[in-house]
């Protein structure tokens, strides 16, 4: 199972990965879940909607990020 990075900062094993990536011109495939800050844990699951808005937001972010 891979190491979860705690840290604010970008995870060494991912930077290495995407590195590699980059330099062999492959494209690389990233699961996430999604954890809401403000919904309770035991609360209702997001609608369709929110999620989806939630995943353009942040496919935005990384797009900005990685240029």
């Amino acid at each position: 199972m891979p190491k979860h990075s705690n840290s604010k900062g970008k995870d060494p094993e991912l930077r290495k990965q995407l590195e590699a990536a980059t330099a062999a011109k492959r494209s690389v495939q990233v699961v996430f879940f999604l954890k809401s800050a403000t919904m309770p844990a035991r609360s209702r699951a997001p609608v369709a909607e929110e999620t989806q808005a939630t995943v353009r937001e942040l496919l935005a972010r990384v797009e900005k990020a990685s240029g």
